[in-house]
């Protein structure tokens, strides 16, 4: 039987500008990247119908979510993956913003290694913690959300739920699940007006202004 697989079904929108000591920018891609985590991210998630109406709380764990996007890797399902990875991208398991790097790189200046003119490095990591927030508020504050990844398990697999309806049931999420969610990046280039400390490197500021950056991330989380 195929994975189950469970979708946020609001994007977590990043927006960031990237400052460049000097290129030029040349594609737009779309990427997915894949990590695992235990089955307890999840905190007391439950369901229970009442009537025709579905309830459903709980919370995700936001160091354990963190941790997961500490290792990913670039799936198969994005139009870029391949060609990223063909081009040279980091084999290894990293954060997730070491990865918008790479994406950033790859966009620009078609090597995912090409990180140097990217001046504002740090900041654009940094966004890896807005993204924790992002999908940590969705879950834990939105019923909505946490309906929606309910009722999608339900129609891929309702045998897996209880028919009593008198009590809350735990959400029978199972090993090889997969929970995802999507990261709608968007910025612009822009010159750093501080001259890099390595006077060796070529300083410009007229040739990348303001070229936009929009790329979508899909992000995996498989169960384990």
């Amino acid at each position: 039987m195929p994975s189950i697989k469970l979708t946020f079904p609001k994007a977590i929108n990043v927006y960031e500008d990237v400052e460049l000591h000097g290129e030029e920018p040349i594609v737009i891609c779309d990427y997915t990247l894949e990590g695992t985590s235990i089955l307890n991210i999840f905190t007391n998630w439950n369901y229970r119908n009442k009537g025709d109406d579905l309830k459903s709380d709980g919370t995700i764990d936001e160091n354990q979510l963190n941790t997961t996007l500490k290792g990913l890797i670039f799936g198969v399902d994005g139009t870029s993956d391949y060609s990223i990875k063909n081009a040279g991208c980091d084999a290894n398991k990293i954060e997730l913003g070491e990865r918008l790097l790479e994406i950033i790189a790859y966009t620009l200046f078609k090597h995912p290694m090409a990180k140097a003119p990217i001046s504002n490095d740090a900041q654009i990591k940094g966004k890896q913690i807005t993204i924790v927030e992002g999908v940590k508020e969705q879950f834990n504050m939105d019923e909505n959300i946490r309906k929606s990844l309910v009722e999608q398990l339900f129609s891929q697999d309702p045998t897996r739920f209880s028919a009593d309806d008198s009590h809350d049931n735990p959400v029978p999420i199972q090993k090889d699940d997969v929970i995802q969610f999507m990261i709608k990046y968007t910025g612009s280039t822009k010159s750093n007006q501080k001259t890099p400390d390595q006077t060796d490197i070529d300083f410009t500021t007229n040739d990348v202004i303001g070229t936009k950056l929009d790329f979508s991330i899909l992000v995996k989380i498989i169960l384990e």
